[in-house]
Parts: structure tokens; sequence; C-alpha cells
């Protein structure tokens, strides 16, 4: 309770992922998923939503992968100038195989409010700045 005084009204920067708007279809989609493993929505943590989004990122390049689906192509279909399209709302799309390398292009900010135990959107999710594109050779 004592570090929470101490935190007061403060802001959070919070780069690639939305964690004060939850009103978009990503997130209900997210509170879905969660709700389907006995979840509630009140109870879902960082982890869950990074879980949740490195599997959409898999499915993506999986669905993005020409056949016959090899892991050995689907690592190619990423490194090949892949655009991940995020999820709406909740994380930005990112060029590859630059994502390997540059932080997420773009960021959300919320102030957090102590007294209730929540964080009220300032900015939602916006791009930052262009992605570059390139290739691993």
């Amino acid at each position: 309770a004592d570090a929470r005084k101490g935190i007061g009204r403060a802001t959070i920067v919070s780069l690639g992922i939305d964690v004060a708007d939850h009103s978009t279809s990503g997130w209900q989609a997210i509170e879905s998923a969660a709700a389907s493993v006995g979840v509630p929505a009140s109870e879902i943590g960082i982890d869950f939503v990074r879980g949740y989004l490195a599997a959409d990122f898999l499915v993506q390049a999986i669905a993005a992968t020409p056949e016959p689906l090899t892991p050995a192509r689907v690592v190619a279909t990423i490194n090949s100038g892949w655009w991940y399209p995020g999820v709406a709302g909740v994380l930005c799309g990112s060029w590859w195989p630059a994502g390997h390398l540059v932080a997420s292009p773009c960021v959300s900010v919320a102030k957090i409010d102590v007294s209730r135990g929540a964080m009220d959107p300032v900015l939602g999710l916006v791009s930052t700045r262009p992605q570059l594109r390139f290739e691993l050779q």
C-alpha cells in the first residue's frame, strides 16, 4: 500500500501494446480467449497478452507461408520482408525481419489511477516512426 502511494498518478508509455483501452476488437478477442480457459478479464496479465500475441504472430506467419508448409518455409516467410498486421487496438503491425532488431514502431500512453486500480487512456496506440525494411543475408 505504501508503494502505491508513491506512484500517485504516474504516466505509463507503453511500446507496442495499448494497455489502457480495452474497448477494441483485439482486446475483446484476448478477453474471450482468456475466458475460454477460465481467466476473468480483470485478471489478464501482460504475460497472457504476450502469449496471445506470440500465438497470433505464428498463426499469421503460417497463413502467409506457401505450401508445402515446413518450419524452414515459415522462417523464410518471416524473414522475407513480411508484414505482420498486429492485433487491432492492441499491437501495431511490423515489418520482418526488421522486427527482430527494431523496437515496435508504436506507442500508447496511460495514467495510472492507484485509488481506482485502473489505467486511464491518454493516447491510444499510434505509430511513432516508420519502420525500416530490409532482408537478412
